[in-house]
């Protein structure tokens, strides 16, 4: 899920003003498990969680907030209608971050969007169905490599240049 600003989000703004802006390091380990597992709709593997937490604890609470802040002060949207890229956007629907108007926003201001919908997903589908999300981006790039006319193609590997 993504979104042009966390501003638009009610309960980003609540957040950040309750949980992130009175962060004090050392970062507490049950907030950042509690912050992780609140992305999620579906569980994950614990030795996968294990690790987010772990890299995540590694971020001091001034990068915390500042990041929080940034998400929910800027709003992109003005700048969404200079993407001429193909864009694919992966979306939970029991996201509570990226809500569904913002991927409407995305979707309506990015000229080549495209919107994939993952049902009973939070905001992490690459986490909770990482085989599925794969498949979605892979196809998605093969799609838009398909359409490139053939000296724009990446150089594709041959069975004769793997075997030297």
């Amino acid at each position: 899920g993504a979104f042009p600003t966390l501003g638009r989000n009610p309960a980003c703004i609540a957040f950040g003003k309750a949980a992130i802006a009175p962060l004090t390091d050392p970062v507490d380990p049950a907030f950042v498990r509690a912050f992780q597992e609140s992305t999620l709709a579906q569980p994950i593997s614990a030795e996968f969680l294990d690790g987010v937490v772990s890299e995540s604890l590694q971020v001091p609470a001034r990068v915390w907030q500042a990041v929080w802040s940034a998400l929910v002060e800027t709003d992109l949207t003005p700048e969404l209608p200079g993407i001429r890229a193909p864009t694919l956007l992966v979306w939970g629907d029991r996201d509570d971050i990226a809500l569904r108007a913002e991927q409407d926003i995305l979707r309506s201001s990015i000229p080549k969007a495209r919107l994939m919908t993952f049902a009973g997903l939070g905001h992490a589908p690459h986490w909770e169905q990482p085989e599925c999300f794969a498949a979605v981006v892979s196809d998605f790039a093969n799609r838009v490599v398909s359409v490139l006319p053939q000296q724009q193609r990446p150089h594709q590997a041959t069975e004769s240049a793997h075997a030297a």
